[in-house]
C-alpha cells in the first residue's frame, strides 16, 4: 500500500492516465518483449511522437566559456599631422563615418609656414623662368656689338686705319662677352634649377601633410582666404577607414601635437569573441570550423560564429588557449540596436570539432538509460509498445547514431517517453 501511494505521488497527471481502463503493461515471465499496451487517445494526450531512424549528419561541438574582446586589429587611432590648435570637431562618440569623413580642423602655425615656403619658391621660380628670356636677350646683345665693333675694326684695318693691337683688342672684347654671356646664362640656369629642385620638395612635403598644391595654385594673390584653406595653416583630419568613432580625443580650443589621439575608430561589422579551449581539448579545434556563441545578454539567442584563430600559446595557470571567433555583428531580434554584441559581453560558444555521417539516428529524447543499458519504445504493427535495447554510435547535441537495435522501418518513440515509462512502472507494482 505505501508503495502505490508511492508511485502515484511520483507520477503526478501523467500517473492518473496509468489506472484508466485500455491501459496496461506486459513483462513476458519468460524474458520476452516488455509491451506497453494503451488507447489511441490516451497516447495522443500524453503527446507520444513517434519518428523513424534515419540518415544523419552528427556534428561533434565542444562548449566553452567564452566573452567579447575588444578588436585590436579593428581600432585605428587618428593623429594629427603636425601640431596646432584644434579649430573644430565635426563628430561625437557613437557616429558611424565613412573612409576621409572630416573629423576635426586643426590650425597649425608650421603648415602654414609650410604653405608660405611652397608659395615663396613658386613665385621665385615663375619669375626666374620669365626673366630668362629677357637674361639671355641681353647677354646676345652684347655679344652682337662686340661682334659688330671686331667687324667694324677688321674694315678700318684693311684701309689702313687699325693696327693689329687695336685687332686683336677688339677680338679679346668679343670672346670676353662671349664667355660673359656663357657664364651667366650658366648660374642664371643652374640656380632655377635648384630652386625648381626646392619647389618640388616643398611640393611632396604639402603633400604628405594632405595638402593639394593645384589648390594652392588657384589661390589668386589677394583673394579672401577661407577659414579652412591650408593659406592660414588650417587642415582638415579625416578618418583614414571607415568605423564608428568609439572615443574623441581632441576638444575646441586644445593644443595637440603629432603624439595626441584626436578619436579613435573601430570597426564595429565584425564581433570577436574570444573563447578558452582547454589543452585537451585544442587538438579538435581548427581554424574556418563552424560555431555558434550564446551571450547571457541574449539568452536564446544563437549567433553563428566561425574560428578565425587559435593562440600559439596556453595560460601556464588555467592549462587552456585562447580561440578568437569571428560574428557578422548585425541587429538581433532580441536587441534592435546598432552592432548589438558588445566588448566585454560572456556567454557560451559551442565550436564545430568534427562531423560523422550515420546511417541511422534518433532523436536523444528517445533514449531511456536503464542501468547499463540504452533503451527505446518501438511500436508493432498492433499499437503496443515495445522496450528494445540498442546499440549506439557517435552522438551531437540533439541526435545519436544506432548501430543495432532497430531498423529504418521501426517507429520509435521519441516524445512522450515519461507516459511509457510509467506504465512499465505501474507494471513492475
Amino acid at each position: 500500500m505505501i508503495r502505490s501511494l508511492h508511485v502515484g505521488a511520483t507520477l503526478g497527471v501523467a500517473g492518473l492516465m496509468l489506472f484508466t481502463p485500455g491501459v496496461s503493461s506486459q513483462h513476458g515471465a519468460d524474458g520476452g518483449p516488455q509491451l506497453v499496451r494503451a488507447e489511441p487517445k490516451q497516447l495522443e494526450a500524453a503527446r507520444v511522437r513517434v519518428e523513424r531512424p534515419s540518415a544523419a549528419t552528427l556534428e561533434q561541438t565542444l562548449d566553452v566559456a567564452a566573452s567579447v574582446a575588444a578588436p585590436g586589429a579593428l581600432t585605428w587611432n587618428v593623429n594629427p599631422r603636425l601640431p596646432g590648435v584644434v579649430r573644430e570637431v565635426r563628430v561625437k562618440t557613437g557616429d558611424e563615418v565613412a573612409q576621409g569623413a572630416v573629423l576635426c580642423v586643426v590650425e597649425s602655425f608650421a603648415l602654414g609656414e609650410a604653405v608660405h615656403d611652397y608659395l615663396r619658391l613658386e613665385a621665385l621660380v615663375r619669375a626666374h623662368e620669365q626673366a630668362l628670356p629677357r637674361r639671355r636677350e641681353m647677354l646676345e646683345r652684347g655679344v652682337a656689338f662686340a661682334a659688330e665693333a671686331l667687324e667694324r675694326g677688321k674694315a678700318l684695318g684693311e684701309r689702313g686705319l687699325n693696327t693689329w693691337r687695336e685687332l686683336n683688342e677688339l677680338e679679346s672684347a668679343l670672346r670676353d662677352r662671349e664667355f660673359a654671356r656663357d657664364n651667366a646664362l650658366f648660374e642664371f640656369e643652374t640656380r632655377l634649377e635648384d630652386q625648381r629642385i626646392e619647389l618640388e620638395a616643398s611640393a611632396e612635403h604639402l603633400r604628405l601633410l594632405g595638402v593639394d598644391t593645384a589648390s594652392l595654385k588657384q589661390h589668386a594673390p589677394g583673394a579672401a582666404v577661407h577659414e579652412h584653406d591650408a593659406h592660414a595653416g588650417r587642415y582638415e583630419v579625416r578618418a583614414s577607414v571607415a568605423g564608428v568613432v568609439i572615443e574623441l580625443g581632441g576638444r575646441v580650443g586644445e593644443y595637440v601635437d603629432e603624439h595626441a589621439v584626436l578619436a579613435r575608430l573601430r570597426d564595429l561589422s565584425t564581433a570577436w569573441i574570444e573563447a578558452q579551449v582547454g589543452e585537451r581539448d585544442l587538438a579538435n579545434v581548427r581554424n574556418g570550423a563552424a560555431a555558434q556563441v550564446e551571450l547571457a545578454a541574449f539568452p536564446g539567442v544563437l549567433v553563428p560564429a566561425r574560428v578565425a584563430f587559435v593562440s600559439f600559446e596556453l595560460d601556464p595557470h588555467t592549462r587552456s588557449a585562447a580561440v578568437r571567433l569571428e560574428a557578422a555583428n548585425t541587429p538581433l531580434a532580441a536587441w534592435s540596436e546598432r552592432f548589438p554584441i558588445r566588448p566585454g559581453m560572456s556567454g557560451r560558444a559551442r565550436i564545430e570539432t568534427g562531423r560523422e555521417q550515420a546511417a541511422l539516428s534518433v532523436p536523444l529524447s528517445a533514449l531511456w538509460r536503464r542501468g547499463e543499458l540504452d533503451q527505446v519504445f518501438v511500436r508493432r504493427a498492433d499499437g503496443a509498445f515495445e522496450l528494445r535495447s540498442v546499440q549506439l554510435g557517435a552522438r551531437s547535441r540533439e541526435r545519436v547514431a544506432v548501430l543495432g537495435g532497430v531498423s529504418a522501418a521501426d517507429e520509435v518513440a521519441v516524445d512522450g517517453l515519461f507516459f511509457l515509462k510509467s506504465m512499465l512502472a505501474r507494471g513492475d507494482e
